[in-house]
């Protein structure tokens, strides 16, 4: 086994030694890179690869002598597979077959790859009479391992395929991104024919890829030494050489191959041709000068120009340098291409050739798979400059007008794909390019009669696009005296392109210049980030684009012009303005004319226009704000009401002049609804919004009127669009958009268009609902989902049962049903007579199991930052339920807790088959005063799909409870055994002061102290102790800890959700001087059911008492026993024989002495160890002394955060008192 692996190790050597020596070396760094080795449980007929050791071709080793097998990569096969088969799918030959072949793109990986499956398992050589798959696929294999001898071989053995080998090398030039120098060698020295232009283009592109991984010194010398065909001391072979070294970016090695031209006499076309190449090729080059650059291609342009003349030189030749001349001319200095088109269309010049190459050029270009646009626009340039020589060239206007038509379709081509944006992604010129390059209104006259509109229109377009009115005009100019023309079309497709140019809102000419692309993928520019706003230019745009407007429509009046586009037109006007900016009377009149004389539909467009605008922008602070107007809330008010003004004026215009006009009276009605709704905004005040209101209803029914007439009059074809804006504002709203909850729908509104229905004949009627309810249909979509459901159910009182509302009644259905499986549940936690005490309340959804499985359950609505598809952006729901609650109840209730419940608690039933309810919130609250008596409603908005490709919102409201407030509040519900903390604080009882803290907690509502410790009062005055008249009783209030569920197990009829609430009192009590205080304090009882904990604070620590009693320290402190005063005068005689020891036996300990790290509570600790050794006999020092341990205590140990802190030196406070304690030394 040592052995075999020994020979496998050597094989494994020996195989890289031969894929490096192929210049694999330079492709893969150096290393061969193996694929990942898997088991194999079969193998194929062995292979020697040692003596005497046979081994299966497909077969290696592990270093575990586990056998393993080099495996290619399932996608790399499966591509190539696919690759092959398809090339040979439709060919009935190898050669049809090599032609269509598709290779992958062949990386370095690929060609490891394949050479080391070929290594491994050698493929078999397809017979004669195999399948063209099977051969393509063994060809396919051989390309891909880079085995060009064995391609070459393979297709020699094919009939009738000498061209397959270059055709290999065509493919290979656009897929091959591993050929090396090599490579290209090899290919070179297998061809056996002189290479055509073609071929030697291809080698040249793979020589130039293969610079990238290898010196090409090794084949330029094999090259000056001959190769098949190409290269040697024959003077074609050198020439082809030359051409090849060209076409890879080598020219500089040219000059050995090129020979020179003769310095008098005509040299062969060829030859002429080669130094155009070599010379357009230095010009190419970056490092070249400029001056050597420009008389470069001058050469060149002069050598290639030079065949054209010449009757001697092949046609095959004159189309190579014609190509080649088309290419160079794009390139040519402005003069040199000035003075030779001034006679490319004169004598022998090619001027028509060229133009015939290009669009030739051109149309290999547009049926390409990937279009580069700067080729495309170097084309159209060069056309455009030929086409202005064509014009000044009046020989052969037959010929002329053949060649304009076909460059004119190439314009009206490229114009629309750039317009339109179509095709391949990227692959359009820019419009800004083309309107550089655009015709011109000469080119119209000179083109056919069916191509002059196509031509007009694309080039108005494109011109005014990038803002070009004056060129673009010349189109209409020329069109109004041309018959062939739409003058008037062509008019309103200049105002349409160039309206957005009109429009000062938009970014400027360097806005994308000026732009940052940050890894949020958010634009940042000037303007954005800070800086001035930007108000006098916009400003100055709006008057600019005004002003250019108006001289359009000067000009578009001087040509007799009719039939414009008003409403194109009044776009154009409309986006000419600022966001913020409203019409002025000024700018109206200077372009449309006098208010009084404008034509009706005219006036109507511009009104409506501000009726739009006004409800969105010019009320909007925000877009004032971000415009830089600087105006105040006043001053806006004011332009938003002489907008509305400046409307009802225009469509009293439009009255006078067409009083039949039922358009004009529903824009009007849409002004006053609108107006009436934004003072009711500003103050609702009902003097001002009714009589506004009831104009605009009033509008409504005289546009019916007039709309009515006109149709039994057969004047006015059908048109519902005046019932739909009625139905629409009738719902509290003119536009759809803008509906809102708080939007009140006007009933006897919606019926009085129902009655206008029913007043018509069947057919009549039934044409108008089957419009309407159309209407309807395509209107739900702008609905915003909170208010779907109420606008579909009133659409269906004016349908009823409309075969064509089908779709809307399916909906309405489906909002019925969902309206009715789920309820929004409020209940009181207890009884109803609250008083003005807090009580509980709980809130909890009902549904059906239908409804649950079909919306996946309601978890979301007791969740923030919901993503759902059905909203434009995360959803708070648990934040928006909160804060509905807050809004229903804050105005009669004081709220005193809300507590949620867990997303993930379970619904449960309740006695209601079929439908579950799940607990939601739990809230706390109490009336402000007795006068209140009922619980308001509260909104709950739940989102389903409604299969419209959108979402419903049904609000789902709690019904209204009657509750008592004016009597006392019935006992409150605690649902289990409550807990009652008592702390006794008597730190302060030397200066007649007892503290107790009360700390209770149980589930549901508490009930007030009184209830709870019924005695507490007693309890103090048996002490001797009365409530202080300050700060006496403190109530801390009702707090929700947690949801508490465990009722449910114990108890099926009690509620499944309580609140476990705590609440805490704070009470302060002196000493009655007219009782006498007890020494032990007992404390109060709690009420039955309730667990009583009591205990009491040491110094700063609390401790649980073992029983109801507590001794008060006053009165351990209040006098000394006489035992007490023997123990003092003993110790006083110990200590004076303790001072008279000797002081060699004796260590001296300073009992004063201060703490070494001294802190808050060591000072403390310090200050109090001096004051119970009763060292200090002045009772002043006493007093001083009690005060700072007061201020100590205070300045470290107080709770209330509000005060101010006092400053103490520690270190400074303890050496005082021990100065005063410590015996002088």
């Amino acid at each position: 086994m040592a052995n075999l692996r020994f020979h496998l190790i050597f094989a494994s050597v020996f195989t890289s030694c031969i894929l490096t020596s192929t210049d694999l070396s330079a492709q893969c760094g150096g290393a061969i890179q193996l694929q990942p080795a898997q088991p194999v449980r079969g193998v194929a007929a062995p292979v020697i690869i040692a003596p005497g050791i046979p081994i299966p071709p497909n077969i290696i080793l592990g270093e575990d002598g586990e056998v393993l097998m080099l495996a290619e990569d399932p996608a790399v096969a499966m591509e190539a597979k696919s690759e092959a088969e398809s090339a040979s799918a439709d060919a009935q030959s190898f050669k049809d077959a090599v032609a269509q072949l598709s290779l992958p793109p062949k990386t370095v990986d690929r060609v490891i790859q394949a050479r080391q499956k070929m290594l491994l398992d050698p493929p078999v050589k397809p017979a004669e009479d195999a399948e063209v798959s099977e051969k393509i696929a063994y060809l396919t294999q051989l390309i891909t391992a880079s085995d060009w001898q064995g391609v070459a071989s393979f297709i020699s053995g094919e009939a009738d395929c000498e061209s397959c080998f270059d055709q290999v090398i065509g493919h290979l030039a656009a897929r091959d991104e591993s050929v090396t120098p090599g490579d290209v060698l090899m290919l070179l020295s297998l061809r056996t024919q002189i290479p055509d232009n073609d071929t030697l283009n291809h080698l040249g592109q793979l020589l130039k890829k293969s610079q990238a991984r290898g010196n090409v010194s090794h084949l330029i010398k094999k090259l000056s030494e001959g190769l098949p065909g190409i290269g040697g001391i024959n003077p074609f072979g050198r020439g082809l050489a030359c051409d090849l070294l060209i076409e890879a970016g080598l020219h500089k090695e040219t000059v050995n191959f090129m020979d020179p031209l003769p310095a008098s006499g005509d040299a062969p076309a060829e030859l002429r041709i080669r130094h155009a190449i070599y010379n357009v090729a230095v010009a190419m080059d970056s490092e070249t000068p400029e001056l050597e650059r420009r008389n470069s291609l001058i050469i060149a342009a002069d050598l290639l120009l030079g065949l054209f003349p010449d009757s001697e030189v092949e046609s095959r030749q004159r189309a190579r340098a014609l190509e080649k001349f088309a290419e160079l001319i794009i390139m040519m200095p402005a003069e040199w291409k000035e003075e030779w088109y001034g006679s490319a269309f004169a004598n022998n010049n090619p001027g028509r050739l060229l133009v015939l190459e290009l669009l030739h050029r051109h149309a290999q270009l547009a049926k390409a798979r990937n279009i580069n646009p700067l080729e495309l626009l170097n084309v159209l340039d060069s056309l455009h400059e030929l086409t202005t020589a064509l014009l000044k060239d009046a020989s052969n206007k037959d010929l002329q007008r053949a060649l304009m038509d076909d460059i004119a379709r190439v314009f009206v081509m490229e114009m629309d794909r750039s317009l339109k944006k179509s095709g391949r992604r990227n692959s359009w010129i820019e419009t800004a390019d083309l309107s550089r390059i655009a015709p011109t209104a000469a080119w119209l006259p000179e083109v056919s009669p069916e191509i002059r509109q196509p031509l007009a229109e694309k080039s108005i377009r494109i011109l005014a696009t990038q803002d070009d009115p004056k060129n673009a005009l010349a189109f209409v100019r020329h069109s109004c005296s041309d018959e062939a023309m739409d003058a008037d079309s062509l008019s309103a497709a200049l105002i349409q392109s160039w309206s957005q140019n009109l429009d000062p809102n938009r970014p400027d000419e360097n806005y994308f210049e000026r732009r940052t692309v940050t890894s949020s993928g958010v634009f940042y520019y000037p303007g954005m980030m800070g800086g001035q706003p930007s108000a006098p230019l916009t400003r100055s745009k709006q008057r600019r684009s005004l002003r250019q407007l108006a001289d359009v429509l000067v000009e578009f009046n001087s040509l007799g012009l009719k039939d414009l586009d008003w409403p194109g037109l009044v776009n154009a006007f409309t986006v000419s303005h600022s966001r913020a900016e409203v019409y002025r009377v000024e700018d109206i009149e200077k372009i449309f004319g006098p208010v009084a004389e404008l034509d009706p539909q005219i006036s109507i467009e511009i009104a409506r226009s501000l009726w739009k605008r006004l409800q969105r922008n010019w009320r909007d602070p925000n877009v004032q704000k971000s415009a830089g107007t600087r105006r105040t809330t006043k001053e806006i008010q004011q332009e938003v009401e002489r907008g509305y003004s400046l409307g009802q004026t225009l469509l009293e215009s439009a009255f006078t002049q067409d009083p039949e006009s039922w358009e004009a009276r529903v824009v009007s009605a849409n002004l006053y609804f609108d107006l009436g709704e934004y003072w009711r905004e500003l103050d609702p005040d009902l003097e001002r919004y009714i009589p506004q209101r009831e104009a605009a209803f009033s509008n409504y029914r005289e546009a019916s009127d007039l709309y009515m007439n006109q149709v039994l009059s057969g004047r006015q074809p059908i048109d519902t669009r005046l019932y739909l804006q009625w139905f629409t504002t009738a719902l509290g709203a003119s536009e759809l958009s803008f509906l809102t909850v708080t939007t009140r729908p006007e009933n006897d509104q919606v019926m009085r268009i129902l009655e206008i229905f029913n007043e018509l004949d069947s057919l009549k009627k039934s044409a108008h609902l089957e419009q309407f309810s159309a209407g309807v249909e395509s209107a739900i979509g702008n609905v915003p989902a909170d208010l779907r459901s109420r606008f579909v159910r009133h659409a269906m009182r004016i349908i009823e049962d409309h075969p064509a509302g089908m779709g809307t009644r399916r909906l309405a259905m489906l909002y019925e049903d969902l309206e009715a499986e789920v309820e929004f549940h409020c209940k009181v936690d207890g009884g109803t007579d609250v008083g003005t005490d807090p009580f509980g309340l709980h809130l909890s959804l009902r549904y059906t199991d239908a409804l649950e499985r079909e919306s996946k359950g309601f978890d979301i609505y007791l969740h923030n930052q919901v993503y759902t598809p059905l909203a434009q952006q995360p959803m708070d729901y648990k934040d928006d339920l909160e804060s509905r609650i807050r809004e229903a109840f804050s105005e009669h209730f004081e709220i005193v807790a809300i507590q949620f419940n867990d997303p993930d608690f379970k619904p449960f039933s309740f006695n209601r088959p079929g439908w579950m309810e799940k607990s939601f919130a739990y809230v706390i609250m109490k009336a402000k005063d007795a006068s209140v008596d009922l619980i308001p409603e509260v909104r709950i908005d739940l989102d389903f799909e409604d299969g419209t490709n959108g979402s419903v919102r049904i609000p789902v409201v709690t019904p209204v409870i009657p509750i008592v407030a004016s009597t006392n509040s019935t006992p409150r519900p605690t649902h289990g055994t409550a807990k009652v903390e008592l702390t006794l604080d008597d730190r302060e009882l030397e200066n007649g002061t007892l503290g107790m803290e009360i700390l209770a907690d149980g589930l549901g509502v508490l009930p007030p102290l009184n209830q709870l410790v019924p005695n507490w009062k007693k309890a103090f005055a048996d002490s001797g102790f009365q409530l202080a008249e300050v700060d006496g009783f403190l109530d801390n209030g009702l707090n929700i800890t947690e949801m508490h569920d465990e009722l449910i197990a114990s108890n099926p009829m009690a509620t499944p959700i309580v609140a476990k609430t705590e609440r805490s009192w704070t009470l302060r009590f002196q000493r009655d001087l007219t009782s006498t205080g007890a020494a032990v304090f007992q404390f109060p009882e709690v009420a039955e059911g309730s667990d009583r904990v009591c205990k009491q604070y040491t110094d700063f620590d609390i401790v649980t008492l073992d029983s109801p009693n507590a001794e008060l320290s006053l009165a351990k402190s209040s006098g000394l026993e006489v035992w007490q005063i023997a123990a003092g005068l003993l110790a006083l005689l110990l200590g004076f024989r303790f001072l008279r020891s000797s002081p060699e036996t004796t260590e001296h300990i300073d009992p004063w002495k201060i703490p070494e790290t001294l802190s808050g509570l060591s000072l403390l600790q310090y200050l109090q160890k001096i004051e119970n050794s009763k060292s200090i006999g002045d009772e002043a020092l006493v007093k001083q002394l009690q005060d700072d341990i007061r201020t100590v205590e205070s300045a470290f140990f107080s709770g209330d955060t509000d005060s101010q802190p006092v400053e103490i030196d520690l270190r400074q406070l303890a050496n005082d008192w021990n100065q005063r304690v410590s015996p002088p030394s």
